[in-house]
């Protein structure tokens, strides 16, 4: 971070080269989904609401940062130990229920289709769902790496004066920040952590502890 902040060519360098690497990435699955999870989604019901007026349009990258600071915390929530054993998920019943249209208006044809597209994926839980504990060990051991640099990216953030808490950053207060992360992947058909605590009955739970003061 900090050759970064001081212009270094090589750091720039490597920035250049992890992008490009997330380029390549997108292109072999077809789809923006392996460099777009729950905090681009929330990104996007933020647009929603500036194009309605609730708040300041602002940068998409900015609105990204804020939103990976607690994306991380659910994740860490999720696979580093808030999760026991998962129990296999059940589609929710009403994805867009009375609250969820208040944040993110009535939904067009194409959001339909994506909350069709997930309650069906959901549905048909594969049958290497590590619902025993042999198997969530393992996941938890594949993904202990990843989680382990979670606190470099939380300070690089933070470097960049990204808040770490819930403010009224870029116009979004504290009730915006929880609607986006919870709802904004029913803008999608991906599946992210965020479907997963969901379907553990830990959401709320764990936005709780994300969202702490």
């Amino acid at each position: 971070m900090e050759g970064l902040l001081a212009g270094d060519v090589e750091a720039t360098a490597r920035l250049l080269d992890s992008l490009i690497a997330s380029g390549q990435a997108m292109a072999a699955v077809g789809s923006s989904r392996p460099a777009s999870g729950c905090e681009h989604h929330a990104s996007h019901v933020w647009d929603q609401l500036a194009l309605r007026g609730a708040r300041p349009r602002a940068l998409h990258g900015l609105q990204v940062g804020y939103a990976t600071v607690f994306a991380m915390r659910l994740q860490q929530f999720a696979f580093g130990g808030g999760v026991e054993v998962p129990r296999r998920p059940q589609p929710v019943a009403e994805p867009l229920d009375a609250d969820a249209r208040a944040w993110l208006g009535e939904p067009p044809p194409a959001v339909l289709e994506a909350v069709a597209e997930k309650q069906r994926q959901i549905a048909t839980v594969p049958d290497s769902w590590p619902d025993d504990p042999r198997r969530w060990a393992g996941v938890r051991a594949r993904l202990a790496p990843s989680l382990a640099r979670f606190d470099a990216v939380a300070d690089a953030l933070r470097r960049a004066g990204i808040p770490d808490r819930p403010a009224d950053y870029l116009g979004i207060d504290g009730d915006m920040l929880r609607a986006g992360l919870r709802y904004g992947g029913r803008l999608r058909s991906r599946y992210t952590v965020v479907d997963f605590l969901e379907g553990q009955g830990l959401l709320d739970e764990a936005l709780d502890l994300a969202l702490r003061p």
